[in-house]
């Protein structure tokens, strides 16, 4: 906006599945978006007559954090899968004490939901008794309350953590696998497991000015943000 005198950018800070119905809907000419289009929402769009266009402005991880009291430092995805499908009920069972385990998810519209139960969960339905949160910041905080808590956000948000109320696991791809990796921008575009890009979305054919916009997003100032805020610059 500021080299751009007289243009007005509105933001509303949502969830994925949001940002995507009000595109369809028109009330937006751009949806941010930390994942692809479901079957669902592909169909929904043909049948709308959208042709879309989706850019790629960066890249992140999903973290996996505990409470700091937590002596659980490194679990695998398979395990993470049976913690959050409800399989695996105590902490002892990682490693951990003898206490019940409480599982904070995010709501299911999320983008980063869809990607835990997609690539963590195989697609199984979470706990039934896992505590949902509408945002990353509210997963933090549920997990720094409960000392029995597990959640997962996006790593971006999990960095900025400070006093140890919460930390953040290594991953191992396998149970028989050696040390986890911890996610960091240098993991996150080879070996940390749940990495992922995320996205801008709009139609083909969209304002000019919503045009110049994802234009500006993939330029050298606007990647400087990126990774200033804790992400991966697509350069």
């Amino acid at each position: 906006m500021s080299e751009n005198p007289g243009v007005t950018i509105t933001m509303v800070t949502s969830d994925s599945g949001d940002g995507i119905a009000a595109l369809f809907n028109k009330k937006t000419e751009v949806a941010a978006a930390s994942r692809a289009l479901t079957p669902e929402e592909e169909k929904l769009a043909e049948s709308k007559g959208l042709r879309l266009k989706k850019i790629t402005i960066a890249r992140d991880a999903i973290a996996i954090i505990v409470n700091g009291k937590n002596k659980v430092s490194q679990l695998s995805i398979p395990e993470l899968g049976r913690v959050f499908s409800g399989d695996v009920h105590n902490w002892k069972e990682l490693g951990g004490a003898d206490a019940k385990i409480t599982i904070v998810a995010r709501e299911l519209s999320s983008g980063t939901a869809r990607y835990f139960k997609q690539h963590v969960l195989k697609d199984k339905d979470f706990a039934t008794d896992a505590v949902e949160a509408n945002s990353h910041d509210a997963v933090m905080k549920k997990v720094a309350e409960d000392p029995n808590a597990i959640g997962f956000l996006g790593l971006a948000t999990a960095a900025k953590q400070k006093g140890g109320a919460v930390k953040i696991v290594s991953l191992k791809l396998t149970d028989s696998a050696g040390p986890g990796v911890m996610p960091s921008k240098e993991t996150m575009v080879g070996d940390y497991p749940l990495s992922r890009p995320l996205y801008l979305i709009s139609e083909s054919k969209t304002d000019p000015l919503a045009d110049k916009f994802l234009q500006y997003c993939l330029s050298e100032p606007a990647q400087q943000i990126v990774s200033d805020t804790g992400f991966v610059s697509v350069h």
